[in-house]
């Protein structure tokens, strides 16, 4: 949908159908694509190991989801656009990470890869954990939560240091630069379908 892997050289693409494609947060579910050859030559192996199959009703959900994918991520790269486009001219957001923006290092690589920008965005603010708890408290269209792809909008909180616990594991100067970068923590935004001047209003009066 936005980016094809298997036509930039990958044998398979994983895909979390319960973010964008399920795209209404009721469903769990995931899917390896592939070569029909690649993929017969998994199916004992990811059965035995890994499960095989969903649920019918979970199947169902996320069937009824993708009906309208399309139409979906249209609407999120359009708001989440101009939500970035708020959010890099707030004083108080200090960086704003999201491909669609040319400000985006890697936007010209986005720009060839992508074909759409989605609704994924990280940004950082001055003193981030005390904006997260007036999100918690105030937020009335943005939801404070900690999953992404619904049709709603949701964002939540990530201090550098719980970052540095599950993934990156920096020390020494790198985590110095990486602190110097995304400062002390980053907001993950999944933004939704909601009316872009509805999710501006509702984050400028808790930044």
């Amino acid at each position: 949908m936005a980016t094809r892997p298997l036509e930039l050289g990958a044998d398979f693409v994983l895909h979390s159908l319960t973010k964008y494609i399920g795209g209404h947060g009721d469903a769990l579910g995931g899917a390896v694509i592939g070569r029909k050859a690649d993929i017969q030559a998994l199916n004992l192996e990811s059965v035995v190991h890994f499960g095989g199959v969903l649920s019918p009703f979970n199947a169902w959900l996320i069937l009824r989801g993708a009906a309208t994918l399309p139409i979906r991520m249209k609407a999120h790269e359009e708001t989440a656009l101009q939500v970035a486009r708020f959010l890099e001219s707030h004083p108080r957001v200090t960086r704003v990470f999201y491909p669609g923006l040319p400000s985006h290092p890697q936007h010209e690589l986005a720009t060839r890869q992508m074909a759409n920008f989605s609704g994924m965005m990280t940004f950082t603010v001055e003193d981030g954990r005390a904006v997260a708890q007036r999100m918690v408290e105030r937020l009335q269209v943005v939801h404070y939560a900690v999953s992404l792809g619904h049709h709603r909008s949701l964002i939540y909180w990530i201090p550098t240091s719980d970052i540095m616990r599950s993934s990156f594991r920096l020390e020494g100067e790198a985590l110095a630069r990486y602190r110097a970068y995304a400062g002390d923590g980053v907001f993950r935004f999944s933004v939704g379908i909601e009316d872009a001047e509805d999710i501006c209003a509702d984050l400028d009066q808790v930044l």
